[in-house]
């Protein structure tokens, strides 16, 4: 019974016909009321979604630079950007690359060898598009900088470069380095028990990082790694 009186939108089955319809009339004006206002709503959304996009949109430019082949060792080395997908950019025989970037923030470059490990880093910024070098310097402060979208432009990692490069446990991260990138990948490196000591003091005297978040940053890293080359690999 109370099925059949919501189905005719009514209270009382002894109410007149013409209440009945005056009743259904009202609740039909509510719908659509209702549906004006999901409608509206609807519509605020997808135009808020569109500026969002629109405002993330982004070019490629070009950058170009040297890879250290002092510093540098490896068979087959191209400079590997997340945004290229045509399988790296191959150095010249005295270092020499090119490579694409997103004009939208800071990111990393790596140098690959044949084999597809790791052989150094780079961070990059869109104002900063020449004269890119790859060698342990720059591997040090990319492995330091972990994240390098937290600098919005050059001058903030320019600056903050120059603090940790005046630091001794960068220096000696960055001897370390010299005498191992020529022979060992990151991957094997990050693995080591020296360079795990050399990052520690780097974070601690550096970002004032305790042994523990250090670990952590070091697996994270470790875990990001491994998760940006799988997705360019895909």
């Amino acid at each position: 019974m109370l099925f059949v009186r919501f189905l005719l939108g009514v209270n009382n089955l002894d109410e007149k016909p013409f209440l009945r319809i005056a009743r259904r009339a009202f609740y039909a004006w509510r719908v659509i009321q209702i549906m004006k206002r999901i409608g509206l709503l609807l519509v605020f959304v997808l135009s808020f979604a569109a500026i969002t996009f629109a405002g993330n949109e982004f070019k490629l430019i070009k950058v170009r630079g040297k890879v250290n082949v002092t510093d540098i060792g490896g068979n087959g080395l191209c400079v590997i950007s997340l945004w290229d997908k045509s399988g790296g950019f191959p150095i010249g025989p005295d270092g020499d690359f090119e490579s694409v970037i997103s004009d939208s923030r800071p990111q990393k470059l790596f140098v690959k060898d044949d084999k597809m490990k790791t052989r150094a880093l780079a961070i990059v910024f869109p104002e900063k598009t020449v004269n890119i070098i790859f060698d342990a310097e720059s591997t040090a402060l990319a492995l330091l900088f972990r994240d390098p979208t937290y600098f919005s432009n050059s001058s903030k990692a320019a600056s903050f470069s120059t603090i940790a490069l005046s630091s001794n446990s960068l220096q000696e991260l960055i001897s370390f380095l010299k005498s191992n990138l020529s022979t060992r990948s990151l991957e094997e490196l990050v693995r080591d028990q020296e360079y795990m000591e050399l990052f520690q003091n780097c974070n601690k005297e550096i970002l004032g990082q305790d042994h523990d978040v250090t670990m952590k940053s070091l697996n994270e890293a470790k875990g990001q790694l491994e998760k940006i080359m799988s997705d360019y690999n895909m």
